[in-house]
């Protein structure tokens, strides 16, 4: 009994402790407003030893997301890093009922060498690499990795492919139909339409596309100006006559890269003129967090 008292007033500490960081945390926020902030949290209701090893307990600093605004990261202990990728559905199981914000949630995968007796390699690698990449990023809306030097040269260009969460792609002659749940990218060459409309967000290899069901057609004529890269999410764009507007939610300052410069920009409707970036022949517009709709003239 006094050690369960024990072990539960080291997990009312560990909340506190978060509370008040979270707090000061906030605070600075109130100064540099488009700053993200994810709290990484050892994983204790798939491998559910962690609460009395460690004192992690998620239940308790879940509800912290109904008064903040933060990413909270699941981290994937070492404890069970022999486990295969079917792993990650099931961690998404355990932490969905905890919280409405299901949007913030997050996992980290930890690609260094394991402890446990694991084949072929020590090291996550090639297709179990892939894997676990790919069913984590079906399961949560972000993913983030953690290495030490330790990512395989080989599989760096693949990985971007693997945390693609597609869930339908269709081919009819030129015509392209795709479903993605948090955005994709999809390789193309030229200019093409979206669901009818002409599509600005690309670069010279990429169509990128918000979430949802899109329909893909080559187009007769190139938008004006195009965002060639950006690093928020996604969620609608068009041209505009001679500008491209678009909307995007991101937890942090975000930033789109363009192939023109802009000679007027609007945010949420308001001439705005946030820093502008000269990169080589492009320019890059760093935008505030939050949800909100761009403007941006390229006469």
């Amino acid at each position: 009994a006094r050690l369960r008292t024990f072990l539960d007033y080291r997990a009312e500490l560990a909340r506190l402790l978060q509370a008040e960081w979270i707090g000061v945390i906030e605070s600075i926020r109130a100064q540099k407003p488009d700053l993200d902030f994810v709290l990484t949290h050892v994983d204790d209701r798939f491998d559910n030893r962690m609460r009395d090893l460690i004192g992690a307990d998620a239940g308790r600093v879940l509800p912290m997301l109904d008064q903040y605004d933060f990413t909270f990261l699941v981290e994937d202990p070492a404890t069970i890093w022999n486990l295969g990728p079917q792993r990650y559905p099931e961690i998404a199981k355990r932490y969905q009922p905890l919280t409405k914000h299901s949007d913030k949630l997050a996992i980290d995968i930890n690609i260094v060498e394991r402890y446990q007796d694991v084949y072929p390699t020590k090291l996550q690698t090639g297709s179990e690499l892939f894997q676990l990449v790919h069913l984590a990023a079906q399961s949560f809306p972000q993913v983030a990795l953690y290495f030490e030097n330790s990512i395989l040269a080989p599989d760096l260009p693949l990985l971007a492919s693997a945390a693609s969460s597609v869930t339908k792609v269709e081919q009819e002659n030129k015509r392209l139909v795709i479903d993605s749940r948090f955005g994709t990218g999809v390789p193309w060459d030229g200019p093409a339409t979206v669901n009818g409309k002409l599509w600005p967000v690309r670069d010279a290899k990429t169509l990128w596309l918000p979430a949802g069901p899109q329909i893909i057609e080559p187009a007769a004529k190139d938008a004006p100006a195009h965002i060639v890269d950006f690093n928020g999410n996604l969620k609608t764009a068009k041209v505009h006559g001679s500008a491209v507007e678009f909307s995007y939610q991101s937890n942090a300052r975000a930033s789109a890269t363009l192939d023109f410069n802009p000679s007027r920009i609007e945010i949420d409707g308001a001439t705005a003129t946030p820093k502008l970036i000269s990169a080589g022949s492009n320019f890059v517009v760093q935008l505030p967090r939050g949800q909100h709709l761009v403007l941006l003239e390229s006469r």
